[in-house]
């Protein structure tokens, strides 16, 4: 048995001041990586 998603993840994962890893509009960030949620 094993959870899918994190347990209380913060909101959004995105740094909007990191210049590397820029956010990406209308996506969310998991534990297990990017999922676009549509």
């Amino acid at each position: 048995f094993c959870y899918i998603n994190e347990q209380n993840p913060p909101s959004i994962y995105c740094d909007p001041s990191n210049q590397q890893y820029p956010c990406a509009s209308g996506k969310s960030y998991f534990g297990r990586g990017p999922l676009q949620l549509s």
